[in-house]
């Protein structure tokens, strides 16, 4: 598999995503569950992270070289993203809040 296949499975997986996150966040406000508006609301901060890992392979693809801080700013916030919610689940739980 090269890298170009690689790059276009990403872009094709986040707008996967998106539709997916969309569908859930929609079934969440029509469902009124505290459980899948949980899901959703993780669902929309992981989206943001693919989609900044698939603006990277998007670059790539279209070969557009970023100057080397912007690739950093977008990988170290996809990272940021994705560590969010078990980072925000963990500090409620010792806080003793988490329900």
């Amino acid at each position: 598999m090269t890298l170009d296949t690689v790059a276009q499975l990403l872009v094709l997986l986040a707008v996967v995503d998106v539709v997916v996150t969309v569908f859930l966040v929609l079934k969440a406000r029509e469902n009124h569950e505290p459980a899948l508006g949980e899901r959703a609301i993780v669902s929309v901060i992981l989206t943001i992270a693919a989609v900044l890992m698939a603006a990277l392979s998007a670059a790539y693809l279209v070969d557009v070289e970023l100057p080397s801080p912007v690739g950093t700013v977008l990988l170290v916030a996809g990272v940021t993203l994705i560590s969010a919610p078990q980072l925000i689940w963990a500090a409620l739980y010792w806080r003793g809040t988490f329900r």
